[in-house]
């Protein structure tokens, strides 16, 4: 897969403006298809109004929605909903990431949760960070994929998920409320803060990983299944 351009970590101004252009046209798409629909459903399209994230998987769309999910099929324009009655293991969806070499969608949940869910609709859950037991903040910020793993930031450091094997490889705490993480060829870099100088924060960017992790090395949560 290719690598993550991580350059200052600034954010693409172009990439920026496609999503929006995206965004726009499921908007469209959605309130056409909405509007052929018997009267009786509108809630339900309504529940997925506002579109937050987009990944796309060749002519379909993976769409978080109002904290919900749905596939829109560019080609038959059709829209398939997912939610608890259709197999997550949760509600409130707050971050998304297609996985290329594992062909899954990585989905996190506001209470740290983890679904992984393929193009045929079959849901695998990695519970293991949801169940761990630590005082720390859990949250997700965003996801960064490299190969068959996805990097997770998070507000006590970061977590390398094995998507293909479904598991989490490793998890370290760093002490840092980390909002991202990029991988520029071999380099690890993350953007993020320490934690708890609310007041006076102090800011780390463009450190590289590898170095953080051998500092923490002894900090280091183990979290794979049993």
């Amino acid at each position: 897969m290719p690598a993550t351009s991580v350059a200052g970590l600034k954010p693409n101004q172009n990439k920026k403006k496609r999503m929006k252009k995206k965004l726009l046209l499921l908007l469209t798409l959605t309130i056409t298809a909405a509007a052929h629909a018997a009267i009786g459903d509108w809630r339900i399209y309504m529940a997925y109004s506002n579109p937050q994230q987009i990944e796309r998987v060749g002519e379909k769309l993976f769409v978080r929605a109002s904290n919900s999910l749905y596939l829109y099929n560019k080609t038959d324009q059709s829209l398939q909903t997912f939610d608890k009655t259709t197999g997550l293991n949760d509600v409130t969806i707050t971050q998304i990431g297609w996985n290329t070499t594992a062909k899954r969608l990585v989905v996190v949940y506001d209470n740290s949760n983890i679904d992984l869910i393929d193009l045929q609709g079959n849901v695998t859950n990695i519970p293991d960070l949801y169940n761990k037991t630590m005082t720390d903040d859990k949250t997700v910020n965003s996801i960064t994929m490299s190969s068959q793993h996805a990097f997770l930031a998070t507000n006590f450091g970061a977590v390398k998920l094995d998507v293909s094997r479904a598991e989490i490889a490793e998890s370290y705490v760093l002490g840092l409320q980390v909002s991202a993480i990029g991988i520029d060829n071999t380099n690890i870099r993350l953007r993020g803060k320490h934690r708890p100088c609310e007041n006076t924060p102090t800011w780390r960017t463009e450190i590289q990983l590898i170095r953080i992790l051998e500092t923490h090395r002894r900090e280091t949560l183990h979290l794979q299944r049993t």
